[in-house]
């Protein structure tokens, strides 16, 4: 890698913003069925969520069909398609990764979500098609477990739903950066801000800032050009928000970050969930 190419890759990385006016409307992570490394290319695939119980994948023609056990066809996962995910085996979102990514036919990536984070804490969902282009975006649950909501400023992403169809921070060396943030949220027993870099494969550590004026803080507001935070080359920015007492509602929440990706193929100008 040239200085020429990483400085091209940082003057080319896009401004743009995430907006948030729902306080369970932050993104955890991504999962999605790969139909080539499945039964048939013409299947569909499902998943729901049950809040702190299970997660249940089915396949089919109307992703329907309970999909069998880990062992029995391409698409089998979890137990005739039922992973649990309360106590102690997938009860964290970097377990329930790794399980569901040692299954050819599916893949998942963490956005918001550090692998220390409680599933438990992830908002429940009906039955919902997975094997579109960007997968489909689980989400925290406000009234769950730490009463939080994350995001990550990253390039980690899944484009389409074929076998290269995922696109990693790690092997595209990206620097994901936070340049401004505005939050005013109603959060009972006021809360904190924290920013963590992490891979995949690994949480770091973080930084934390107090909210508790009138539930308000901003960063970056002196100078919306300039960085306020970067992760760790080839991680993801996890910005993380979490109440005292409960995290209720939100005025204005407002990030902009950028990425810029050193290995120059590719542009990140959009979000990844």
């Amino acid at each position: 890698m040239h200085l020429k190419q990483i400085e091209e890759a940082r003057k080319l990385a896009t401004p743009f913003a995430h907006v948030f006016t729902g306080v369970d409307t932050f993104p955890a992570f991504v999962v999605q069925y790969v139909p080539d490394n499945g039964v048939s290319s013409a299947y569909r695939a499902k998943i729901a969520l049950v809040l702190a119980t299970s997660m249940t994948f089915t396949t089919g023609a109307a992703g329907v069909t309970a999909v069998g056990d880990s062992q029995a066809t391409a698409d089998g996962i979890g137990t005739a398609g039922v992973i649990t995910i309360s106590g102690e085996d997938y009860d964290t979102c970097g377990e329930l990764m790794d399980y569901i990514n040692g299954h050819p036919a599916w893949r998942m990536y963490l956005v918001g979500a550090r692998r220390a984070t409680l599933m438990a804490t992830i908002l429940a969902k009906t039955a919902a098609f997975c094997d579109v282009d960007n997968g489909l975006t689980f989400y925290f649950d406000a009234s769950e477990g730490l009463k939080s909501g994350a995001l990550a400023i990253s390039g980690e992403k899944f484009v389409n739903n074929g076998v290269n169809g995922h696109l990693k921070d790690a092997d595209s060396q990206c620097e994901n950066k936070l340049l401004h943030l505005a939050v005013t949220c109603g959060m009972t027993g006021n809360g904190h801000l924290r920013l963590y870099s992490c891979s995949q494969k690994a949480d770091g550590d973080g930084l934390s800032f107090a909210i508790t004026t009138a539930t308000q803080i901003t960063k970056g507001e002196a100078n919306l050009a300039e960085v306020f935070h970067q992760s760790t080359r080839g991680e993801r920015l996890v910005i993380e928000l979490d109440a005292a007492t409960s995290f209720d509602s939100i005025a204005e929440c407002q990030f902009v970050g950028k990425t810029a990706v050193l290995s120059n193929d590719r542009i990140v100008d959009e979000k990844n969930y």
